[in-house]
């Protein structure tokens, strides 16, 4: 009867962990061609993404999007996982560590290495989707993530007199500023959502464009956010910060 029990709490507990595990998708399958619209050398805007299975005591997101051989198969803020792998046979430390040497050695941009097409860190908790063309071409519209489409628009304050002779009455003016004034403090930029620099000198989504390549998306849930990281921060400096926060991770790859 006792080991009834206990199988029916592994089986409970099992079907709890894989009900919570963090699931990503987009316009493609796991492994399909990337939609020529996504492409570097096409349209050059983002894919869209949702999410489900966030685990509970999220605070934030962080997303990237890499491409290119020779990219580490455990990221920095991922050790903790990776080291479990090792201990349990799926690689030596000293390989591990010797792999993830070869990965510092080479230079993003270059071909045949690594690239870094896209990050985005402090998305809210409350996200669970990035729209298509939410950034590329140089445009973007992260650090509204979100916010309500009419988030930050302040109410019309109308003066009737404005329509004769071009006069403005000083005291509506003044109300019309104080709101907008009230309107802009109330985004605080330390909790917007932001973009880091790429391997391709800015922020803003650039679309993998080399054949027989592999693009990789990958979604960070973590257990608090990295509000001290300023807009433009480096990969590097991203995958630092997160060390010790990731709860979990979604992986989606697609073919160039």
């Amino acid at each position: 009867m006792l080991l009834l029990r206990l199988l029916l709490v592994l089986v409970a507990t099992t079907r709890a962990q894989t009900q919570r595990q963090l699931k990503l998708s987009s316009n493609f399958g796991a492994g399909q061609s990337l939609p020529s619209d996504n492409r570097g050398d096409e349209d050059n805007v983002s894919p869209p993404f949702s999410w489900t299975g966030v685990p509970k005591n999220t605070e934030s997101f962080v997303f990237i999007v890499d491409s290119g051989d020779g990219e580490s198969k455990c990221d920095d803020a991922d050790s903790e996982t990776c080291s479990a792998d090792a201990a349990s046979g799926g690689g030596s430390s000293s390989s591990s560590s010797s792999s993830s040497s070869t990965s510092k050695k080479k230079k993003n941009g270059k071909k045949g290495g690594p690239k870094t097409h896209w990050i985005i860190y402090d998305i809210p908790k409350e996200v669970s989707e990035l729209r298509e063309e939410l950034s590329g071409a140089g445009a973007s519209d992260v650090p509204r993530l979100g916010m309500k489409e009419d988030a930050g628009q302040a109410p019309v304050v109308v003066d009737p007199m404005s329509a004769m002779d071009g006069y403005v009455d000083p005291e509506i003016k003044a109300m019309q500023d104080m709101i907008y004034g009230a309107v802009d403090s109330s985004f605080e930029d330390k909790n917007r959502a932001k973009e880091g620099k790429t391997s391709f000198g800015g922020t803003t989504y650039v679309g993998p464009q080399e054949s027989g390549s592999s693009a990789t998306f990958k979604l960070y849930a973590l257990s608090s956010r990295l509000d001290h990281l300023p807009r433009g921060a480096s990969r590097e400096q991203v995958m630092e910060a997160m060390k010790g926060k990731v709860l979990d991770k979604a992986v989606l790859t697609a073919k160039i």
